[in-house]
């Protein structure tokens, strides 16, 4: 075996050995937007899932902090560039096959209240949550296992800002400890390519 493949084997072994379960985070960068100021983009169908709500596919959308919503200031997201928020109320829907919405980023840009979130699997009530949400984006940890549709609906608070939403995670998984098989591999491994190094180092 040359150097080159066992060099390839080992680095495979370790990606394997130190891989996590890892959540996908949608933050919307990215997302098209029409260039100038005042400007969005539906998001209607985007990152594996439907979004809706009071305005059907409109009810969504996804906006750059240079469009100067909500008080003219440069600072709706809460990372990166881009955010999302719903049209005139402050309700919307995700839906896919089957997911865990972990968690989200959320605020206001006007009067503190409350967001009824629920989770629905074929139809079914399995999870249902209700939090309060302001003027400053905070997290807000849900962790809906298994669901198809998620419902998002705010008491009197107008437009709802969003980003960051966590994903697929499984909650409360810690990382998978690697067999004593595996170390015994990746130590024999890492003696061999040394092996094989100083021997050509010799010649």
């Amino acid at each position: 075996m040359s150097i080159k493949s066992l060099s390839t084997a080992v680095v495979l072994a370790l990606s394997s050995a130190a891989s996590t379960v890892h959540a996908t985070t949608i933050d919307f960068e990215g997302f098209p937007t029409p260039e100038g100021n005042g400007v969005f983009g539906y998001l209607a169908s985007a990152y594996g899932f439907t979004w809706t709500g009071l305005y059907d596919e409109y009810s969504v959308v996804v906006s750059p902090n240079y469009a100067l919503y909500f008080g003219g200031t440069p600072d709706q997201s809460h990372s990166g560039t881009n955010y999302a928020w719903t049209g005139g109320s402050g309700e919307f829907v995700m839906e896919a096959a089957s997911f865990t919405l972990n968690s989200l980023w959320l605020r206001t840009p006007w009067a503190t209240g409350s967001l009824d979130v629920k989770g629905y699997k074929d139809g079914v009530e399995i999870y249902s949550s209700t939090v309060v949400i302001s003027g400053a984006y905070q997290q807000k940890i849900f962790d809906f296992v298994g669901v198809d549709k998620v419902t998002f609906y705010g008491n009197n608070i107008g437009n709802l800002l969003f980003d960051d939403v966590v994903v697929n995670e499984t909650p409360g998984l810690p990382p998978p400890v690697p067999e004593p098989e595996t170390y015994a591999l990746l130590l024999a491994g890492l003696g061999l390519v040394g092996a094989f190094v100083r021997r050509r180092t010799r010649a």
